[in-house]
């Protein structure tokens, strides 16, 4: 699951980098920022939830 995290982090540096040059106005840069972590959140909580399901089914056989 670290690899998961990982690509995500890259993911999210990828989408911050093609909204500072999306030539926007400031207040529309931190709006996109704020929207790329937030779905960075809701993906990393994702991603935590199924390594926890997949230990509990490790640890259950």
């Amino acid at each position: 699951m670290l690899d998961a995290k990982v690509a995500l982090r890259n993911i999210r540096r990828s989408a911050n980098d093609d909204v500072d040059k999306a030539g926007l106005t400031e207040d529309e840069v931190k709006q996109g920022k704020e929207r790329v972590q937030k779905l960075t959140d809701e993906y990393v909580k994702i991603i935590d939830q199924l390594a926890k399901d997949k230990e509990e089914d490790l640890m259950s056989v």
